[in-house]
């Protein structure tokens, strides 16, 4: 038994050896990887690297442009952006993780049932998803976004919800695939329960496109949750979420550019992060591309 679960093991470091062998091979990739990483450290280390409280005013420096004592210049209430910014990581690297977490839970729950059990399942779970699919995402996770009121917790429920048909949709099609595999019928005459194989043998198998889905899904999240927080339902002032830091800006965009550019530079160069990581972990998951 013990020998049976030393060859497991190797197996999987040996498989997860060849993928970021893979992965290395893929400079973009490495890029995003690379941003990312830094994306989180600065997110968790938010309270120490900041050089100001994100909340401090300085009324001396208003609109202050950027110079050695605010390196990215204030914004209209004097408050240092960059230290805005740093802070602001953090919130939105939470929202968009989280939201895709949710996602990414709830689409599994709904595949796994439509593709494990099939027929009138199926049709009513599929079709529901159809008539959820046929709401334009932005507009459904606003008006979610209203209902739930604004907050930064409730725009993490809004993009998640909104989000996780694409999800459902992938699990389904990847159990579909594999249910009928002589492994799944050997687990079905032993008399397994539809859980142990639903967990233990199915979803195993679609735990790649899983990965690759939810890296690229964490972009589309933060882009979705700092737009719920540029209309003023996402998260609220005085919280320095990127979104929320364009909407105070923009009254003074004509003149004072700098306060819009650095939050949305941060917000592309996030969600470009995250797709060339996704893009990266799709090629070197091919079972296609596996020696």
């Amino acid at each position: 038994m013990q020998s049976v679960k030393t060859n497991q093991s190797m197996v999987k470091k040996s498989q997860f050896g060849m993928v970021m062998k893979r992965l290395a091979k893929n400079k973009m990739a490495i890029v995003g990887l690379v941003i990312v990483i830094i994306l989180l450290m600065i997110a968790v280390l938010a309270n120490v690297i900041i050089p100001y409280d994100y909340g401090y005013q300085d009324t001396s420096a208003l609109l202050q442009a950027p110079c050695a004592k605010h390196l990215l210049g204030t914004d209209n209430l004097g408050r240092d952006i960059l230290s805005r910014l740093i802070y602001g990581t953090r919130l939105s690297m939470k929202m968009g993780i989280l939201s895709v977490l949710l996602a990414a839970a709830l689409g599994t729950f709904l595949g796994s049932i439509a593709g494990y059990y099939g027929g009138i399942v199926d049709d009513i779970i599929m079709r529901f998803l159809d008539i959820y699919q046929s709401i334009p995402g932005l507009v459904m996770c606003v008006a979610l976004a209203a209902v739930l009121g604004h907050g930064l917790n409730n725009s993490i429920l809004a993009v998640g919800i909104t989000t996780m048909s694409g999800y459902a949709r992938m699990i389904r099609g990847s159990i579909m695939q594999v249910k009928g595999m002589e492994y799944i019928e050997a687990a079905v005459a032993i008399n397994a329960g539809d859980r142990r194989i639903i967990l233990k043998h199915i979803m195993p198998n679609a735990i790649s496109p899983l990965i690759v889905q939810m890296t690229m899904g964490i972009g589309g999240a933060i882009l979705m949750a700092s737009t719920l927080s540029y209309i003023g339902l996402g998260a609220q002032a005085p919280m320095p979420e990127w979104g929320s830091m364009l909407a105070g800006g923009r009254s003074y965009m004509r003149d004072y550019g700098f306060i819009v550019i650095f939050p949305g530079l941060m917000i592309m160069i996030c969600v470009l992060a995250f797709n060339l990581l996704g893009d990266g972990l799709r090629d070197a998951l091919d079972p296609r591309l596996k020696d």
